[in-house]
């Protein structure tokens, strides 16, 4: 596979699974606003897994857009600051964005807190009955959203 062909399939890779996470963050909102069955409630579980999967692929896409060399690493944070600070900053500015609009005193300084609580998103949520823990789903939906849209500018450029 080519170099183009590599990052068209991850960008893919990246889209399946926030689609199939928002498919069962849906299911689990909506049994959780309507008194739902606790079945239905945890597809939450696996929405985290699968939106820290596609954060993860994103955010090594853009290092493959980068042409830096794509590391066996799950932890988001890792590969966020191992991101270029041009992406950096995009990715920072479109969530400061994005985020001021459910917490006005929103900033720099609660973004790093969230992306250290999101940071292992993908790993420790797949183990969810280990330990008790949070994670800001809100945010990292956010996080993808705006991993997507650098991806998206960053593909269209390298075309």
């Amino acid at each position: 596979m080519n170099d183009i062909d590599k990052k068209k399939s991850m960008e893919g890779g990246m889209e399946i699974f926030a689609r199939a996470s928002n498919y069962l963050g849906d299911i689990a909102k909506s049994a959780l606003a309507n008194d739902g069955s606790k079945e239905e409630c945890a597809m939450i579980i696996p929405s985290i897994v699968l939106k820290g999967l596609a954060c993860e692929i994103g955010l090594k896409t853009l290092l493959k857009i980068e042409g830096k060399n794509i590391e066996r690493e799950h932890k988001l944070k890792t590969l966020y600051q191992q991101l270029e600070e041009g992406h950096r900053c995009e990715i920072s500015q479109v969530l400061l964005v994005s985020m001021t609009k459910v917490d006005e005193d929103y900033n720099e300084e609660k973004l790093n807190e969230d992306l250290n609580e999101i940071n292992k998103a993908f790993i420790d949520w797949r183990y969810f009955y280990e330990k008790s823990q949070h994670v800001g789903v809100t945010f990292l939906e956010e996080f993808y959203k705006s991993i997507q849209m650098i991806v998206y500018s960053a593909m269209q450029e390298n075309e």
